[in-house]
This record gives C-alpha cells, structure tokens and sequence, in this order.
C-alpha cells in the first residue's frame, strides 16, 4: 500500500486492520475474514503509512482481534506509535 501526501495530519485515528490469521476448520471458511476482503499480513499491516497521516500527539485507536494480540501489540511500535492500554 502506498499513501499519497498527506497535506492533513489528524489528531485521532481509528484503525481496524485486515488481519490475516489462520482457521480452526473448513466449517468456518465462509464466515471467515477472507472470504469478504483481502486480508494483510502482519507485515503489510505494518507498512501501512499511519504515522504520515498522524499529528505529533495522535492518538491511535487499533482493534485487534483475540488470536492477534501479540501483533497487536508490537503494531503501534511498528508504527512508530507509543503504547498505551485502555
């Protein structure tokens, strides 16, 4: 993915990633993420330009699914964001 410049930097992002995570079983393919977008790796996750769009005291609001908080986790250090927990 690639970002255009930026000419607004926002002081609040919402952000819900097309996390890419694995199934349990086949009965679950349909329902699956997958099956109704394109899902991102975690490292395409990470390429996501979110700190051109932020302003210096943005706050990054991410969900993260159960099965994806370790990435969740190291997400906003990869986006040179700092960590805070709610």
């Amino acid at each position: 993915m690639t970002s255009a410049p930026c000419r607004q930097k926002y002081g609040v992002i919402y952000a819900d990633p097309p996390w890419a995570f694995t199934r349990y079983s086949e009965k679950g393919k349909g329902r699956s993420a997958d099956a109704h977008y394109q899902c991102m790796t975690f490292d395409e996750i990470c390429n996501i330009p979110v700190a051109d769009w932020a302003a210096r005291d943005c706050v990054l609001f991410l969900w993260v699914i159960n099965s994806m908080l370790p990435e969740g986790n190291r997400l906003p250090t990869a986006t040179r964001h700092k960590m805070s927990k709610l």
